[in-house]
Formats: structure tokens, C-alpha cells, sequence
């Protein structure tokens, strides 16, 4: 289209438009909000969870009495998304309205609750009904042909299958979440041992695997296979193992469980829902060497940071798990769950929740509601 001719005319349209509907619902007797929820396109995770937040929120009954409320999404430009069939799926399921329409919206200044119209940003924390409610993102037979596919790769391909992603520690950002894969490969060996096949799944690595082991492929889609394969994979696992990714925001969009190494930080975690299990790492004082609890670094105002360097300027190192002790948390976990998913316990507080609740519940509750991960702690 001709930017020239966007700016004479098209863009003058959507005003008058928005005007015209802005006065129109002033008017009308029944009493109605527009809400626009705008969701983030450039990171994969938000793209998995945030229209899963956005339908569960829809299924709420309105209330007798109540402003009747029309919801729709802005999914924001296709060029611009982590996942572009992610994307394309999303349009499909979702009543959206283009961004530059929102971006007007905003500029003219409609989306205060006072004109009826709210445009907020999505949330993909909330969690808590999750496992209440089947996941909206497909389940196919071609998906299912694109997973057996892929595992032929394997020399035993029906064997149930864990997936393993980690965030790379060559981005240089010396964030806390950063791994090699190599630091994974005793785990990969003890899943195989015990049955299953192993992927280690991304879209691109700078990081390859530098090991080959029977029942193991390190996978990258834009490398080895075709758009939507993270999709297939993740909907035909048991579980996957990550240190945050994005990937496992997929896994909890298909409500697989997943298990968080090193999650060093409440800030980032998942805890609104079961499907989410967080090791927590060693922490270390720097000036005496001693371990430090989780009561002590609660204490030490390091129970809600965001960044990975608050923890030095803290007096605190963050131990990272060595490979042994990964491959033997992967074990414990997994003889745990089994293949059976993770169930709340509401009789159950422990006092890791407690604790956290204590200094941090304002914070927690606004954010995920009520605590329903698990805790591993060291």
C-alpha cells in the first residue's frame, strides 16, 4: 500500500471510524466495554502462553447486571512474531484487531476505561486454570505424521520421548539461565538408559552438541526440519527439561509438565501452575563461602529480582548445577511423575510457600494467583 496514500485517506477512515464508535456506544443503553488485549509477537513464550490466558479469561461467565464486555486480541505484526505459524494459527482462533488500528486507538487516546474502550497488554503468568482447561493449540494427525517422521531419525522410534531445551550460554549476556549442552549429557544418557528417546530442541544453535549418544538428536528446526515441528514434538511428549526458553511456555500451552534447572529466580518462574517444577541452585556467600538457605536469602531481599547481577551486588554467587547433579535431579523428577500430570494439592502448604508468600504475596498474587508449582530445593 502507498504510504502517501495511507495518510490521506485510509488513516482519516480509522479515525472517523473510532470516533463514530466511540460516540455510539456512549449512546447506546446497554452498557459495554471494548477491551483490546495486546499481545507481544517477538518472544516465542508470550506467543505460546498469552493466548491461552486470553481464552481462559473468555470462558469466565459474565455476570447478571454487569458492563457487557466484547474482547478482542491484537496479535501484532506477522513479520515481526518469534513463530510465524504460531502466528498464523493464533489468527485463525482468535476475534483480532490489526495493530495499526490499536496503534491509532492509542494515539487518539480512546483506550481510557472512561471512553468505554481499554487496551491493556496481554499476561502470561496466570496459570492457575490452566490444567482445567484443554489447550487451543492443535493437536492434528499431521502434526502427529510430522512426529513420527522425525522420530525415525531414532534407531527406536516408538519410544515415548523427553525434550530438552536450553537457553545458550553463547548469547553473552552472562544471564544465570545460560547453559551448555554438554552440561546435559549425562541426563540425556540416564533418560535413555531408562526408556526414552531423546531431542534436544531449538530453533538454531550456536552451541551444537559436541556428543553423540543412541536415542539422542539435537534438533534444529530451521536447520533439520520444517515450520511447526516445535509444535509436533511438543505436543507428542512425556516432558521436557529447560532453563528457559520459550520452548517450555509451549510445553505449558500443551499442558506437558516441565522441569526448570537452576531457576535461580522466583521473578521468572511459573508458579501458578502444577505443570511447572523449579530446581533451585546452591547459593553461596561470597565473603564466608557458606551455603546460604532459602529463609537467608528471602531475608537478603533476593526472593523477587529480575536481574542476574543482583545477586553479586548482594554478596551472594549462584552455584551452578554440575552435570552429575542435573542428570540426577532429571532422574528423581522423572521417577516421580512417571507419565502420569501433576496434581494440585490443596491441603498441602509447604514451607517454601509460606516463606515466599510472607515477603513476596502481594507481588505472587497479582501476578499468578495461587501457588501451584513445585519446589526442588538442594
Amino acid at each position: 500500500m502507498d504510504l502517501s496514500f495511507f495518510k490521506r485517506i485510509v488513516k482519516p477512515a480509522i479515525t472517523a471510524i473510532i470516533w463514530s464508535f466511540r460516540i455510539l456506544i456512549r449512546q447506546t443503553w446497554v452498557p459495554i466495554r471494548i477491551e483490546v488485549v495486546v499481545m507481544e509477537p517477538r518472544f516465542f513464550g508470550h506467543q505460546c502462553l498469552e493466548p491461552e490466558v486470553f481464552l481462559m479469561d473468555s470462558l469466565e461467565p459474565q455476570k447478571p447486571n454487569r458492563v457487557r464486555e466484547m474482547r478482542f486480541a491484537c496479535l501484532g505484526k506477522r513479520a515481526n512474531a518469534a513463530n510465524q505459524t504460531l502466528w498464523d494459527i493464533r489468527k485463525k482462533q482468535l476475534r483480532s484487531i490489526p495493530s495499526w488500528v490499536v496503534s491509532e486507538v492509542v494515539r487518539q487516546e480512546f483506550g481510557r476505561t472512561s471512553d468505554k474502550i481499554l487496551v491493556r497488554h496481554a499476561d502470561y503468568h496466570r496459570l492457575n486454570r490452566l490444567t482445567q482447561t484443554p489447550t487451543s493449540l492443535p493437536i492434528s494427525r499431521e502434526l502427529s505424521s510430522r512426529y513420527e517422521t522425525i522420530c525415525e531419525l531414532h534407531s527406536v522410534p516408538r519410544r515415548p520421548l523427553v525434550i530438552v531445551t536450553v537457553r545458550e550460554a553463547t548469547t553473552g549476556d552472562g544471564d544465570l539461565r545460560n547453559r551448555r549442552i554438554a552440561d546435559f549429557r549425562i541426563a540425556i544418557e540416564t533418560l535413555v538408559g531408562r526408556g526414552y528417546n531423546v531431542i534436544r530442541l531449538t530453533h538454531r544453535t550456536a552451541d551444537p552438541a559436541d556428543f553423540s549418544l543412541a536415542g539422542f538428536i539435537d534438533y534444529q528446526v530451521a536447520r533439520h526440519g520444517l515450520p511447526g515441528d516445535e509444535l509436533a514434538l511438543i505436543a507428542n511428549c512425556d516432558f521436557v527439561v529447560s532453563t528457559t526458553t520459550g520452548i517450555d511456555c509451549l510445553a505449558l500451552a500443551y499442558r506437558k509438565p516441565v522441569l526448570y534447572i537452576d531457576a535461580a529466580r522466583f521473578f521468572y518462574m511459573f508458579l501458578g501452575t502444577e505443570l511447572a517444577t523449579c530446581h533451585l541452585p546452591e547459593y553461596e556467600d561470597l565473603e564466608t563461602g557458606q551455603l546460604i538457605s532459602l529463609p537467608e536469602l528471602l531475608d537478603r531481599g533476593l526472593g523477587w529480582v529480575k536481574h542476574s547481577e543482583a545477586f553479586e551486588l548482594a554478596g551472594v554467587r549462584v552455584r551452578k548445577t554440575s552435570p552429575a547433579d542435573i542428570a540426577r535431579v532429571v532422574d528423581d523428577y522423572e521417577r516421580k511423575i512417571g507419565h502420569q500430570m501433576p496434581t494440585v494439592r490443596d491441603d498441602v502448604e509447604p514451607h517454601w510457600q509460606k516463606q515466599l508468600m510472607e515477603r513476596h504475596g502481594k507481588e505472587i498474587l497479582s501476578r499468578h494467583g495461587k501457588i501451584y508449582a513445585s519446589l526442588l530445593v538442594p
